[in-house]
């Protein structure tokens, strides 16, 4: 169990440092200096929290996604602008395609009203 939980944690760590990544590629081709993003992206990564509110666990585990503040379908046509953004800046599109494809397989499953925390439908077993 110890090492699950800790590849859990790696998850975590390793897909926010590629969105960082990924993020100040799509930046350095207007011209912005990671110097000047990195900081800024490491803020929204700090406003997570916030974001999503401490009653994230609590939601996920009653299975319980009102979408009353953001929806699957909103975020999905996010992540599709990104991949889109992406793609035509010849930036490689695989980490908000894979995130799109989450969204797009939630809104398949009839959730695209439900909050992005929905998205854990598609992921479990």
């Amino acid at each position: 169990m110890a090492q699950l939980y800790y590849q859990a944690q790696l998850t975590v760590f390793l897909t926010s440092l590629s969105a960082i990544l990924h993020a100040t590629a799509l930046v350095n081709t207007a011209g912005v200096t990671a110097s000047d993003f990195v900081p800024e992206a490491l803020d929204m990564i700090a406003a997570i929290p916030a974001i999503v509110g401490p009653g994230l666990g609590t939601s996920i585990d009653a299975r319980s996604y009102p979408g009353d503040l953001s929806t699957v379908t909103m975020m999905g046509a996010t992540a599709a602008h990104i991949t889109e953004t992406s793609r035509s800046l010849g930036i490689p599109a695989g980490l908000p395609a894979a995130v799109e494809a989450l969204y797009d397989a939630a809104i398949a499953r009839g959730h695209g009203a439900d909050d992005g925390a929905s998205v854990i439908e598609v992921l479990r077993p």
